[in-house]
């Protein structure tokens, strides 16, 4: 809600009524910049958790929640099911995505954790870590961890 309001100010309105005109762009990376970005991560940890984002579309708290027993091989396809706050009381939403056979097998690779998550970490260590791998590649100000989503969409 605060980028929004940072957005409204940004383009001279000060009423909600006023919003009409303001756009909010939603930036995809290119595949240089995600190459760059994962070149610049802090750590393998950060690498890797970046790149899942980037080919799986997931959101953030899809993916520190995933555990070992959701990352599944199927045929010649490896799956990831992601659990994901459901809308209004209904419970969580499951979502299957699809892991290149390389990536699943260094997340399958990690060290088990006692909370049985794949990325034992705290929303706000990988927000630093993209922080630092987006300061590092060059990348503007306005490209958010937010933005892998958009890459996997585009």
């Amino acid at each position: 809600m605060a980028a929004l309001w940072k957005g409204v100010a940004s383009a001279g309105a000060s009423d909600p009524n006023e919003t009409a005109d303001v756009s909010f762009k939603r930036r995809s990376l290119t595949g240089p910049e995600v190459k760059a970005l994962l070149a610049a991560a802090p750590n393998e940890a950060a690498r890797l958790i970046l790149e899942v984002y980037a080919r799986t579309g997931a959101r953030r708290a899809e993916l520190l929640s995933l555990t070992r027993n959701r990352i599944l091989k199927a045929g010649d396809q490896w799956r990831a099911t992601l659990l994901g706050k459901g809308s209004k009381g209904k419970g969580p939403k499951e979502r299957v995505v699809i892991l290149p056979q390389a990536v699943a097998e260094r997340v399958l690779a990690l060290p088990p954790n006692d909370k049985g998550r794949v990325f034992p970490y705290a929303a706000r260590t990988v927000d630093a870590w993209f922080e630092k791998a987006r300061k590092a590649a060059g990348l503007e100000d306005g490209v958010c961890l937010h933005c892998l989503r958009h890459t996997f969409a585009s």
